[in-house]
């Protein structure tokens, strides 16, 4: 079980197995379906920073989507 709080403290729960959930507030019942998804983390020296790639398979509406975060040496 996956739950979600925003800002204005709703939660909203999702199921990690493909079962169906009811939301017990608003009796609205969500079947969740997650894509594949990997992580892969590298160093480079040179720069001094970490790269955080996440890549999502695509499936047959939505193509394959890659994002990348990057952080620098904190120098203090």
């Amino acid at each position: 079980m996956v739950v979600l709080t925003g800002p204005d403290g709703r939660t909203t729960r999702l199921s990690t197995d493909g079962k169906k959930v009811k939301d017990d507030n608003t009796k609205v019942e969500r079947k969740t379906k997650w894509d594949e998804m990997t992580q892969t983390f590298a160093v480079d020296p040179e720069s001094r920073q970490l790269r955080v790639t996440v890549q999502v398979e695509g499936n047959g509406r939505a193509q394959a989507r890659s994002f990348t975060h990057v952080y620098d040496l904190d120098k203090k």
